[in-house]
């Protein structure tokens, strides 16, 4: 039987096709994950993207078992 995978490669780490992990890659307050980010739309949008601005959108979380994750993109 193969062993199959959702990750992009056998060695990658995170896969990103986890809600909670794509957050986490493109949506990190660092160069890093600006440029992911800024990559990936221009990717899916074939467009130039030139300015990105992260909006906080959900309330905190009152306890460490509720989970939550929203996604929106404005044009």
């Amino acid at each position: 039987m193969e062993n199959r995978t959702l990750r992009p490669t056998p060695d990658a780490l995170l896969n990103p096709r986890q809600d909670a992990n794509f957050k986490a890659i493109f949506s990190e307050d660092s160069e890093e994950g600006r440029l992911a980010l800024k990559s990936f739309l221009e990717a899916i949008l074939n467009a130039k993207v030139s300015d990105i601005q992260l909006l906080q959108n959900e309330l905190p979380v009152e306890s460490e078992y509720v989970k939550q994750s929203v996604f929106e993109i404005q044009q």
